[in-house]
C-alpha cells in the first residue's frame, strides 16, 4: 500500500489524527456547519436576485440614457454652430451685398449733383468771360467812347447772356442716406431666433376650457383648464412650467397694452399630475380689458429660452360688456356691477332694502312677482336715500322683462319736457 492510499484509509477512520485533520479543514470551508434552506427562504433569495438584476438593468439603461443625452446634446450644439455660421456667412454676404448697393446709391445721386456742377461751371465760365469782356470794354482807353458804348451795348444786350437759368431752389438732391428701423430689424431677428431656435419638447398640452369667470370685475378675470400628455413624470416635476399666452384679435377698448403674444401667467408642472387650471385676471399687470376678443394658447416650457412643446389649439375669449335691449348705447358705458340687495336674502322690510342701497350710486330694481310671473323694474342715476321727498332724474325708466299676460319686452323714459317732473 502506498502513501496515498494510506492517508485515504485513515480519514475514514475517527480514532485517527488524519481524519481529524481532514475534517477540521473541511469545517473551514463551509464553516462548519451547511444550511439548510426553506422552499419560502429559497423564494426570497431569488427575488432579492432578481431586484437585484432588475435595479442592475435599471441603472445600465439610465446610464445608457446619460451617454444618449450627452451625445444628442453634442449634436445640437453642432447643428446650432453649423446653422449660426451659415447664418454668420449668409449676413456677411448681405453686408457686402448692402455696401455695394449703397455705393451704387450714392455714385447714382453723386452723378447727379456732378453733371449739374458741370453745368453750373459752364455757365460760371461763360458769365466770367462776358464779365471780363465788359470790364475791357469800359476800361479800354484805346477805344473810342462812343465805339465803347456801342460795344458795352451789345455785350449787355446779348440774348444768350440772358436766358441762361440754372436750379438755385436749395439742395439738388437728398444727401441723407439713412438705414431705418435697426431696432426693429434686431427684435424681428431676436423673435425669430425665439421661435425657430428652440429645442421641441415632445410633451402635448391642450386647453380644455376657457371661461370669464366674473364679469363684476374691473377688469376681465378667466380661467383655463388645461391637460398633458406624452411628458415624463421627472421632467414634468423638476422642470417643466406650463405657459399661458394671449394675443387682442379685436380692440373695441384701444387702451389694450399688448402687442403681439404675450406670456400673462404659467404654473409649475407637478409629478402625477397630468391636468390643472390656470386663473388669470387678479394680479396688478392684468392687461387684459374689457370689450376685446382675445386669442389664448398653451405650451409646456421645459427651460425657458430654449425647450418648448408645440403650442396648444388656440382659443377665442370675447370679453364683452354687459349687453341689453333695455339700456340704450349711449347708456351702455363701461360699469362695475354689483349686487346690493337681494329681499329672499337681506329681507323684504323697507329697512332691509335702505340699509343695503342708500348711497350706493346709479341702481338698476329688478322685481319677480311670483304671483303673476312679471319681472319689471325701473334705473335710477340718483343715490337711494331713507329721506321723506322726492327728486327729479331725467335720465330714470322702467321696463318690463317677462310678463305674465305674454307682453313684450317693453322700456319707458321720461318723456320730453317733463324731465323736471321725473
Amino acid at each position: 500500500m502506498n502513501r496515498e492510499d494510506m492517508l485515504k484509509a485513515l480519514r475514514k477512520i475517527p480514532q485517527s489524527c488524519v481524519y481529524e485533520e481532514h475534517q477540521a479543514k473541511i469545517r473551514g470551508k463551509s464553516g462548519g456547519h451547511m444550511v439548510i434552506l426553506h422552499p419560502n427562504e429559497h423564494e426570497k433569495i431569488n427575488k432579492i436576485y432578481e431586484k437585484y438584476k432588475e435595479i442592475s438593468k435599471v441603472i445600465e439603461d439610465v446610464q445608457m440614457e446619460i451617454t444618449e443625452l450627452e451625445e444628442n446634446g453634442k449634436k445640437a450644439k453642432d447643428k446650432v454652430m453649423t446653422c449660426c455660421k451659415s447664418i454668420k456667412s449668409s449676413i456677411e454676404t448681405y453686408e457686402q451685398q448692402m455696401m455695394e448697393k449703397i455705393e451704387s446709391y450714392k455714385n447714382m445721386k453723386k452723378q447727379i449733383l456732378t453733371d449739374h456742377l458741370n453745368h453750373l461751371h459752364t455757365i460760371e465760365q461763360l458769365f466770367k468771360v462776358k464779365n471780363e469782356e465788359i470790364n475791357h470794354c469800359i476800361n479800354d482807353s484805346d477805344i473810342n467812347i462812343n465805339d465803347r458804348k456801342l460795344k458795352l451795348q451789345q455785350l449787355l444786350d446779348d440774348s444768350s447772356v440772358q436766358t441762361i437759368s440754372w436750379n438755385n431752389h436749395g439742395k439738388q438732391v437728398d444727401t441723407v442716406i439713412d438705414i431705418d428701423s435697426f431696432d426693429s430689424l434686431f427684435d424681428s431677428v431676436k423673435h425669430l431666433f425665439q421661435q425657430y431656435m428652440v429645442i421641441h419638447e415632445r410633451g402635448i398640452i391642450k386647453m380644455d376650457q376657457v371661461q370669464l369667470i366674473d364679469s363684476n370685475n374691473e377688469k376681465p378675470l378667466i380661467h383655463v383648464q388645461w391637460n398633458v400628455d406624452n411628458i415624463c413624470d421627472m421632467w414634468r416635476h423638476a422642470c417643466c412650467t406650463y405657459q399661458l399666452e394671449v394675443e387682442p384679435t379685436q380692440m373695441k377698448n384701444k387702451d389694450v397694452n399688448i402687442q403681439g403674444w404675450k406670456v400673462i401667467a404659467q404654473i409649475k408642472g407637478e409629478k402625477d399630475k397630468h391636468n390643472g387650471s390656470i386663473q388669470y385676471g387678479d394680479e396688478k399687470e392684468n392687461s387684459l380689458e374689457w370689450g376685446n376678443t382675445y386669442s389664448l394658447r398653451m405650451r409646456i416650457c421645459g427651460c425657458d429660452g430654449i425647450s418648448y412643446s408645440h403650442y396648444s389649439d388656440i382659443a377665442t375669449l370675447e370679453t364683452n360688456t354687459f349687453d341689453s335691449i333695455i339700456i340704450e348705447k349711449k347708456e351702455n358705458i363701461q360699469s362695475k356691477l354689483l349686487l346690493l340687495y337681494r329681499g329672499s336674502r337681506d329681507g323684504f322690510a323697507s329697512k332691509d332694502f335702505h340699509s343695503k342701497c342708500d348711497g350706493k350710486g346709479p341702481t338698476v330694481t329688478v322685481v319677480l312677482s311670483d304671483k303673476y310671473s312679471h319681472v319689471f323694474g325701473g334705473y335710477t342715476s340718483l343715490p337711494w336715500t331713507s329721506e321723506a321727498g322726492w327728486k327729479s332724474d331725467a335720465t330714470a325708466f322702467l321696463y318690463l322683462l317677462r310678463s305674465g299676460k305674454g307682453d313684450k319686452p317693453e322700456k319707458w323714459v321720461i318723456n320730453t319736457n317733463y324731465e323736471n317732473q321725473a
